[in-house]
């Protein structure tokens, strides 16, 4: 029996996917289960499976075109099998890939010449961030609360574990998380969710974890961070950014993060703010660890100082509970000891 191939709806948020590349061609002989092609969602690029065994007889879709979920993409029948009657069942929408080529010059007076102007698609990942950030930062009210660290200890910790025959380096983005998982589990009220009428409190740190690609982020989850060793918090965080690099992580694994951490150290950047994406109520900017002049005892001294600010969702968290918060996170990383 002849059976559609549709683009399907791979995540709760996914309206459309590409087409990356059919990994079957038109005429194969196709087992239920076969990979029939590679579909990019909002998320991730994922196989798409054959749920029917047969032939490929059609393909309906380009690659690199761009579909709405649900629409028919392809058709699986026996050769002999009569499938028109399915395609005439089907109007189908695709956007097919923009050729960008620049805009010529319009003859205007001399002293004025526009200049081309190239227009770049959005790509899934880039819509699923327009959609995420407009739905946080318009809705939610956000406040912001900064705080300065001194990060001598932990700079030297992050020395040792580079020097230790354990060959086990550990980064300031695993003291970070490590910070502040503690910091949540001592303070609840920041590990929950606006829910209408009520808040949700969870009873596990699950830390998303900002990684950047060419086109965009991802943000992956580090689950069950409070009942974890630094020494796995580093070992967890390394495979799942190299995932996320290599955009080799599931929907499930980006969902669900009750708090987040963004980090722009390493670009030099001194202080930003954070968009919280929800269900967190809180996300954690993180700048870069800066050797400057500070006062000790009324002497000037160099020191090593680094800047978070959090972000806040007013309608979960107040001021003095995120100035707990932090003044917490900050005696955890300060110390720097490993558990």
């Amino acid at each position: 029996m002849a059976s559609r191939v549709i683009m399907p709806k791979l995540t709760d948020s996914m309206e459309s996917g590409v087409v990356v590349k059919w990994r079957k061609a038109v005429g194969a002989r196709v087992e239920s289960g076969d990979v029939l092609a590679e579909i990019e969602t909002d998320k991730a690029v994922m196989d798409l499976e054959a749920f029917a065994s047969g032939v490929l007889r059609k393909i309906l879709v380009e690659e690199g075109a761009t579909v709405p979920s649900g629409a028919l993409i392809g058709v699986i029948a026996e050769p002999d099998e009569e499938i028109q009657g399915l395609l005439d069942e089907q109007t189908m929408t695709v956007t097919r890939p923009l050729v960008v080529t620049p805009v010529a010059s319009v003859e205007t007076p001399p002293t004025v010449t526009p200049a081309p102007i190239r227009e770049v698609p959005l790509t899934q990942m880039r819509k699923a961030i327009v959609r995420a950030t407009t739905q946080s930062k318009a809705p939610v009210p956000h406040f912001y609360v900064t705080i300065e660290l001194d990060m001598a200890d932990s700079l030297r910790r992050v020395e040792a574990s580079q020097k230790s025959p354990a060959h086990r380096p550990i980064s300031i983005n695993h003291l970070v998380i490590a910070a502040a998982a503690k910091a949540l589990t001592q303070h609840p009220g920041i590990n929950a969710a606006f829910a209408g009428e009520t808040i949700k409190v969870f009873s596990r740190s699950d830390i998303g974890i900002a990684v950047a690609l060419a086109d965009g982020l991802l943000v992956p989850v580090l689950r069950d961070c409070g009942n974890k060793t630094l020494a796995q918090i580093a070992e967890t965080e390394r495979a799942l950014v190299t995932r996320a690099q290599h955009r080799d992580v599931s929907p499930e694994d980006c969902a669900g993060a009750t708090f987040l951490i963004s980090n722009l150290g390493a670009y030099d950047v001194e202080s930003f703010s954070a968009v919280i994406l929800p269900p967190a109520a809180a996300a954690l900017a993180v700048g870069s660890a800066r050797e400057v002049p500070v006062v000790r005892d009324g002497l000037m001294e160099v020191g090593w100082r680094m800047k978070v600010t959090m972000s806040c969702d007013h309608r979960v968290i107040d001021g003095v509970a995120a100035a707990q918060f932090l003044r917490t996170f900050k005696q955890a990383l300060e110390q720097a000891r490993e558990r």
